[in-house]
């Protein structure tokens, strides 16, 4: 038996079962909700939408461009809090509607999963004026309306998806033992952009991660076109994330003070960051993407040079040889059962590679 397929079925024996080995795929009611708010308040990241979808938005919500959620609070969010992007869609997974249509955090969700922009905001103000919005707008009626648009998006992703990824795997690779539902989240409002999230609970054995897929293509009658065998690398990058960000940000104080040696070595190879939000962007997604580049090399036997060379091209220049250095926790797993326990070791890649 070869030693990667032994850590493999071991393991699966240590980390127990998972909630699902399958991938949940459905539009989410909150995640429209919240990309639909910040569309209409002018968010530029979240203009990018399939035409059939936003005629139907733009002919909806015409006449509620005014309200002041849209009109005033979240320009002023956008402005002085820099709250775009990921920020509402981690917002709107830890949230949820009530059947009269109130909006509320679900009992004991942890806020952890928050992005840290919004402790800059008044929470009970925003949910007061989103509740307001979700009433005078007739959201609910408008996602109803919507539901035969939203089934064949459904229908779109699953037959997209097509993917070798099994959600076994994230729990075999990092060790974890917390039963887990995957959930695959069309995120018709988001653009070109791709999301992983995860909500956890207080008082419960499982979590939920999230991997909201942007929509990035659209055939000739305005609806999202998810292509065949392009998913793989998106499903283990998104996924990943709820793995490895929480694992990254214990170890963030100490590799924060090689920022500017990732500056100069950046400049010296003519890469510059394209992600946005600096080094410490760059350290959660180095981790991430070095992951994904080891599934390929363990499930297809050979590096993704496509997906190596998009990191480079972002800035994100060392994941090849970060990937490399994960080979070690793959080969000593005994030693090291869980990524959590190896992370002093990738602590010593950043240590070996911009000490120098």
């Amino acid at each position: 038996m070869g030693k990667k397929l032994l850590w493999i079925l071991l393991s699966l024996f240590v980390a127990g079962p998972v909630y699902s080995q399958s991938f949940d795929v459905s539009v989410d009611e909150r995640v429209e909700l919240l990309s639909i708010a910040f569309y209409l308040g002018g968010n530029e990241e979240y203009s990018n939408i399939p035409e059939a979808y936003k005629k139907r938005i733009d002919a909806h919500f015409v006449r509620y461009a005014d309200h002041k959620l849209i009109r005033r609070l979240i320009p002023e969010y956008r402005k002085y809090g820099s709250i775009g992007w990921n920020a509402p869609v981690s917002l709107a997974l830890q949230l949820e509607i009530s059947p009269k249509g109130k909006i509320t955090w679900i009992p004991n969700v942890q806020m952890v999963n928050v992005d840290s922009r919004w402790d800059r905001v008044n929470y009970r103000k925003f949910f007061h004026k989103l509740n307001g919005f979700y009433r005078k707008s007739k959201f609910r009626e408008f996602y109803g309306e919507s539901r035969e648009l939203y089934a064949a998006v459904e229908e779109r992703m699953k037959a997209g998806l097509g993917s070798k990824v099994e959600s076994a795997w994230f729990d075999a690779y990092f060790g974890s033992r917390t039963p887990k539902r995957f959930r695959v989240v069309p995120g018709l409002c988001i653009g070109l952009h791709n999301y992983g999230i995860r909500t956890t609970y207080r008082d419960r054995d499982w979590q939920d991660l999230y991997c909201v897929v942007g929509s990035w293509r659209a055939d000739d009658e305005g609806m999202p076109v998810y292509p065949p065998g392009y998913y793989d690398w998106l499903l283990v990058h998104e996924f990943s994330h709820s793995y490895c960000n929480p694992l990254m940000e214990k170890y963030l104080d100490q590799l924060m003070k090689y920022a500017p040696a990732y500056r100069k070595k950046a400049a010296e190879l003519g890469y510059a960051d394209e992600l946005g939000g600096g080094w410490e962007n760059i350290l959660y997604e180095a981790l991430v993407r070095a992951c994904t580049i080891r599934w390929f090399v363990v499930n297809d036997g050979k590096k993704p040079q496509e997906l190596i060379d998009w990191d480079r091209k972002q800035g994100v220049f060392f994941t090849d040889e970060l990937s490399e250095y994960l080979a070690r926790y793959e080969n000593n797993r005994e030693k090291y059962p869980t990524l959590a326990c190896f992370m002093p070791e990738i602590v010593k890649f950043y240590d070996d590679y911009f000490a120098k």
